[in-house]
């Protein structure tokens, strides 16, 4: 268990990136448990913490400045509830290739109001049928997913697949869904890491500098 430590955060680079953001460098250091972010001191517009061992995003203070968040190949299969009051002012959110299984698992995503980008690429869920629309028609601010524009047919084709008593039912079932994909999560333990699938560094980057 590799834990995020203040030493290494003082360690770690910080630039300004492609762009003129200051951004601090995570990647490749083997953590696990996200925690001391404080001592950033909220002096960050992007943060990577890409290619760590995390299966939980979680563990963030309030950092108000924090508009790009680059979380690609971990194991993430967990989004924390307190991540939309933690990152008030996140505007992309880039989590390319980890674990996350099912649609309901990203509410707790749903509940960023200020987030305007979001890429699941080589994840589980973006496979899932409901995925596209759940996301679209519960983050209506929302202008690009998996990088790709939201197009008004979309809206209106969520609106008409969780609106109404329809909708509510499809949420039951996703919620559902949830609880036993949980509790097989639970027994396994861990999950399989044979079943990620890594991604090209291209694609990452496309994301990483995408306007």
């Amino acid at each position: 268990m590799v834990k995020l430590t203040r030493d290494l955060i003082n360690k770690s680079p910080q630039y300004r990136n492609p762009l003129k953001d200051r951004e601090i460098d995570l990647r490749g250091n083997k953590i696990t448990i996200l925690e001391n972010l404080g001592v950033t001191q909220d002096l960050f517009d992007s943060m990577d913490l890409s290619d760590n061992d995390l299966k939980k995003l979680d563990g963030f203070p309030i950092l108000r400045r924090l508009k790009l968040l680059i979380v690609c190949n971990n194991h993430i299969s967990r989004i924390s509830e307190n991540l939309g009051s933690s990152l008030p002012n996140l505007q992309r959110l880039v989590l390319i290739n980890n674990n996350i299984q099912e649609v309901a698992d990203l509410i707790p995503i749903t509940k960023m109001k200020s987030l305007r980008s979001l890429c699941l690429l080589r994840n589980p869920v973006a496979n899932h049928i409901c995925y596209r629309a759940f996301i679209i028609y519960h983050m209506p601010y929302l202008r690009i997913l998996d990088a790709q524009k939201v197009a008004p047919l979309e809206i209106d084709s969520a609106a008409q697949k969780f609106g109404g008593i329809n909708g509510l039912k499809l949420m039951k079932e996703l919620m559902e869904a949830r609880t036993r994909s949980k509790i097989k999560f639970d027994e396994d333990d861990e999950p399989n890491e044979q079943n990620l699938i890594h991604p090209n560094t291209e694609s990452a980057d496309a994301i990483k500098v995408e306007n």
